[in-house]
């Protein structure tokens, strides 16, 4: 269940529509998280026991970019 809460959450975040309720499930932001391809959702561990140092330098230069959506950029840490 906390990964589908997160992914909600995410999803919700980064869901650009201005429609009531969000997710919207349809915005392109939305599309793309869905098929896993979002540009600014990152997740590190989830089918690893750790998290390796070329994780967290890969995670250090997705921070260091700027927004490819123009939102939010969201670190999943498992």
């Amino acid at each position: 269940g906390l990964s589908e809460l997160v992914q909600h959450l995410s999803q919700t975040f980064l869901c650009v529509s201005n429609e009531v309720p969000r997710p919207c499930q349809q915005c392109r932001s939305c599309v793309l998280l869905l098929k896993d391809s979002h540009p600014d959702y990152c997740v590190l561990g989830k089918d690893q026991a750790g998290i390796g140092i070329d994780e967290i330098r890969e995670l250090n230069a997705f921070l260091q970019q700027s927004s490819h959506q123009g939102g939010l950029k969201i670190v999943v840490l498992y």
